[in-house]
């Protein structure tokens, strides 16, 4: 409820605010203060009492606090502050220096769908070609942008998909290695393991393009045929060349992550010449906010599922595609992904009889691990955990950014983070039951669901816009949310660089160290991990030739 009002309240501030945007506190400083030294003469020889101050001109002298009642600020400033073109700590240092390098896990994440482009066009005449050619750069960025947009308000569900699936592939693997090392005691054949090991590299595609219609010539009946009923030798080869074809992992996250973290630690290091400056501080809060999208990514890219249809055309060849398919799928191609957060119900349809026919190979210990409640409890349990540290610092950081307390900037994160692990409780109420869903229990799942990616996209994007152009500079956001109702109990600090702000600085100067330390240890264990499932999955299809 305090999370909906919170909300409402940012909406507000929004709409409200940008009626009248015409306010400069720097100005307002400057008037109060000139008041103060009207009242108080002997404040006019005071070199500290002063506004607009900054650090790098006065390192040794903190400037006197200058404050204002809520009620007053309202009366009198009731508007806020645009970023300003020359102060680059106010737009183009979150930006260029957060954003931007966030924006690049984006693209790595895998998806299963993508606007039209209409190649067809370019085949037509010259002129044609060239203006066509300009409409489809425009849908291409409307193409990532709505993405992006995806990508921040489905990050809990994207992330938890990612896990529990790299855990049931750890897991699965560990299962067949205790198999294979009983030897002729085991209850697993070849036949079986190689229709497991299947499942790790290619589970996430649809086993058929019609589930409704079998048997057929489906990848399902592909990998029957060329993986499980092939020889020793054949079937090797095979998953040799699926387990080759797998996205580089420091491709797609070391070297960005580089990129990202060489942006933050370089923002870290210049903020210490800035100690005083409430823009730098609260541009690192969303910047370590950002790094949701890079956990995101890194655990995207932690499985070992693949995403690329033409690799399986390559592998399997082709087969005849549903007539239907929608002109939003990825690719012409008949292989199909699905999103992120429905890849274990895809795993499942392929030990399902009534979907891939008599002829799977059944393993009852690798269906017992695809329907274990325990592992999507514990991809749920360290999802939240790793969204809530990062959230967690990025609002210290905003909070004892004085005036100490929940500002908007703060509110905003806490209530995205809040919208994220309510979904992921969806997510884990939705599959907590094999088969369809109760009717009492579904709608509900899926109207709270909608509700908290409504309200994840508005703060991650509607946040990220109001703090570029500077709509949380105004009297409210500067007291705190908590004088929304009652603003006689208010205060708002108009100076700048004052010994509060210097003394707070140097804390979340090491908050954000912690934060980007965080980040890093956890891209390093993804990367880690990543390798050795792979290694994992090697040396078992390498056992492949021990077993009947």
């Amino acid at each position: 409820m305090r999370c909906t009002t919170s909300l409402v309240l940012l909406t507000c501030i929004y709409v409200c605010a940008a009626v009248n945007n015409h306010v400069d506190f720097d100005q307002a400083c400057w008037i109060i203060r000139n008041e103060s030294v009207a009242r108080d003469p002997s404040l006019a020889n005071n070199t500290n009492s002063r506004c607009a101050s900054q650090y790098a001109l006065f390192p040794n002298d903190p400037a006197l606090p200058v404050t204002v009642s809520l009620p007053v600020c309202l009366d009198r400033w009731p508007g806020w502050q645009m970023s300003q073109v020359s102060q680059l700590s106010q737009w183009i240092g979150p930006l260029v220096g957060f954003l931007l390098p966030a924006l690049v896990f984006v693209l790595t994440i895998p998806r299963n769908y993508r606007m039209p482009r209409g190649e067809k066009l370019f085949d037509e005449n010259l002129i044609l070609s060239v203006l066509w050619l300009v409409a489809a750069f425009g849908i291409m960025i409307l193409d990532i942008i709505s993405w992006i947009i995806a990508v921040f308000g489905l990050a809990g569900l994207m992330m938890v998909g990612a896990i529990d699936e790299s855990l049931k592939d750890w897991m699965i693997l560990k299962e067949i290695e205790r198999e294979v090392s009983k030897g002729a005691l085991g209850n697993l054949r070849r036949r079986q393991a190689a229709y497991a090991i299947t499942l790790t590299l290619i589970g996430t595609f649809l086993p058929r393009v019609d589930a409704n219609k079998q048997p057929g010539d489906d990848l399902v009946d592909k990998v029957i045929a060329d993986v499980c009923d092939a020889k020793a030798e054949d079937a090797q080869g095979k998953l040799h060349l699926l387990l080759d074809h797998q996205s580089s992992y420091g491709v797609q996250i070391g070297a960005p992550v580089v990129f990202y973290l060489g942006a933050y630690g370089y923002a870290l290091f210049d903020a210490s010449s800035k100690l005083g400056d409430n823009d730098t501080a609260h541009a690192i809060a969303f910047g370590l906010w950002y790094g949701i999208v890079v956990l995101t990514a890194t655990a995207c890219c932690c499985v070992l599922g693949m995403t690329r249809s033409a690799t399986l055309e390559a592998i399997f060849g082709r087969v005849q595609g549903s007539k239907n398919a929608s002109r939003f799928t990825l690719s012409k191609s008949p292989y199909h992904t699905v999103a992120l957060w429905y890849r274990g119900d895809c795993v499942r349809s392929w030990t399902m009889d009534a979907i891939v026919g008599p002829r799977a190979p059944y393993i009852p210990s690798i269906e017992r691990i695809l329907n274990s409640r325990t592992i999507r409890l514990v991809a749920c349990i360290l999802t939240i955990l790793a969204i809530t540290i990062v959230c967690a610092l990025a609002i210290s950081i905003s909070y004892f950014t004085p005036i100490i307390g929940f500002g908007c900037r703060a509110t905003t994160v806490l209530c995205y983070a809040c919208c994220q692990i309510v979904l992921i409780v969806c997510w884990f109420c939705s599959n907590f039951h094999q088969g369809e869903m109760r009717p009492w229990i579904k709608w509900p799942v899926y109207i709270l669901g909608s509700v908290c990616i409504a309200f994840a996209v508005f703060c991650s994007i509607g946040g990220t816009i109001m703090q570029l152009l500077g709509v949380y500079r105004n009297c409210i956001c500067k007291a705190g949310l908590g004088h929304w109702i009652n603003t006689r109990g208010g205060v708002v600090s108009l100076a700048t660089d004052t010994a509060d702000h210097r003394d707070y600085a140097h804390l979340w100067i090491k908050i954000g160290s912690a934060g980007i330390a965080y980040i890093g240890v956890a891209c390093v264990v993804g990367w880690g991990y990543f390798m050795k499932m792979k290694a994992k999955c090697k040396k078992q299809i390498e056992a492949l030739g021990n077993l009947h």
